[in-house]
């Protein structure tokens, strides 16, 4: 069984995997805390962590058998780091990346290319991704028009909302 999150160690949060029974902290040099969110079924850990001395600029991190990489970096006039919180076995990932107020739906692609999923959608208050499958397809929470999201599924550029009953006033997605 491997399970992600995270451990308190001396005052300070750090990302923790568990795998056939024992407990091995993920934390590399100069982070001053990391947490884990999702572990695909080939064991590589996507997290973040907060570098020393800079506050409040996350980065994403995956760990793959003791080795650290950092992928998806948004390279504007600064680089903007994603927020990514789910992985796919191929390192595909998704979650939501921070232009200056702007809070919008990110992709990953397994080679490391940065997408922007939402980047001139009119009435946009927010949107971020939850989760991805093997297949390629998003689950992406989108506040368009208004503050409470809805819930859509991405694949391919294609957004499809997942309807809500008669009742529903609005939806987050989580998990698929």
């Amino acid at each position: 069984v491997l399970a992600i999150g995270e451990l308190l160690v001396h005052f300070t949060t750090n990302a923790v995997l568990w795998r056939n029974g024992s407990a091995q902290i993920l934390r590399d040099a100069g982070w001053l805390y990391s947490r884990g969110l999702d572990v695909n079924d080939k064991g590589v850990v996507l997290g973040y962590f907060e570098p020393s001395g800079t506050p409040y600029n996350r980065r994403a991190f995956f760990w793959d058998n003791g080795a650290y990489s950092y992928p998806c970096a948004f390279h504007t006039t600064e680089v903007v780091p994603a927020n990514l919180s789910a992985l796919a076995d191929d390192r595909a990932a998704t979650g939501s990346v921070q232009f200056g107020s702007d809070t919008r739906a990110a992709y990953c692609s397994p080679s490391g290319t940065a997408s922007n999923l939402d980047p001139s959608t009119p009435s946009l208050y927010a949107s971020w991704g939850t989760d991805i499958n093997n297949r390629g397809q998003l689950l992406v929470n989108r506040s368009i028009g208004r503050p409470q999201p809805l819930a859509y599924l991405w694949e391919a550029g294609i957004w499809t909302p997942l309807l809500l009953p008669p009742q529903g006033n609005w939806a987050q997605a989580t998990a698929m």
